[in-house]
């Protein structure tokens, strides 16, 4: 049943979107995000138009569509930078500092699922994440709900590089379609090669 209801959500959104913009597709093979360089294995659509404030350090990547899955690609982020835009100003969104531990990382990117709306998001395992360039990443597994009470699954890998944090996050609903792409996002986080800019 909920599996239908995002489908049909799904659809509907892509329906109400395409009479107003095009999803470009992202092909298979280099990507960069500002310092960021990834390889991705398949092919994806940038539906960055969904992210909030979407912004030239952060795109928003989607096999499925974006109430079924996303992958998230920043560019590295100074300190004092943020990963979402701000709804407003009385309401800032996490941002960077210098020399984040691999915990003060995490929180990050938990503080900003939170801003995406999830809930009881809780770390499920912590282990070092592999880069193509031999660099030392964290890579956690997280768990999520939705206000509506569907289970989400998260994969996030992060860098830190001259003090920038590098992140690539995979967000989908725990059933069907997380492990339906895993591998793809995996294959994306174990390519990554930052620049250091």
């Amino acid at each position: 049943m909920i599996r239908k209801i995002l489908i049909a959500g799904a659809a509907l959104l892509a329906m109400a979107v395409s009479a107003c913009t095009t999803i470009p597709s992202v092909p298979a093979g280099p990507f960069a995000v500002g310092g960021n360089q990834v390889t991705l294995d398949r092919q994806w659509s940038d539906v960055t138009i969904f992210s909030p404030g979407g912004r030239k350090s952060l795109k928003q990547l989607s096999i499925d569509g974006p109430l079924l899955d996303n992958l998230y690609v920043s560019n590295g982020l100074a300190p004092g930078a943020y990963l979402l835009k701000p709804a407003k100003k009385e309401t800032p969104t996490p941002t960077v500092r210098a020399g984040m531990t691999p915990t003060e990382q995490v929180e990050f990117v938990t503080d900003n699922l939170s801003v995406l709306g999830y809930q009881r998001i809780e770390v499920a395992s912590l282990k070092p994440g592999k880069t193509a360039n031999g660099q030392q990443a964290i890579r956690a597994t997280i768990t999520a709900k939705t206000k509506a009470g569907l289970d989400i699954s998260v994969l996030a890998q992060m860098l830190q590089v001259k003090d920038r944090l590098y992140l690539v996050m995979y967000v989908a609903p725990t059933e069907h379609y997380y492990g339906a792409s895993l591998k793809n996002a995996e294959s994306v986080m174990d390519s990554m090669a930052p620049t250091g800019s």
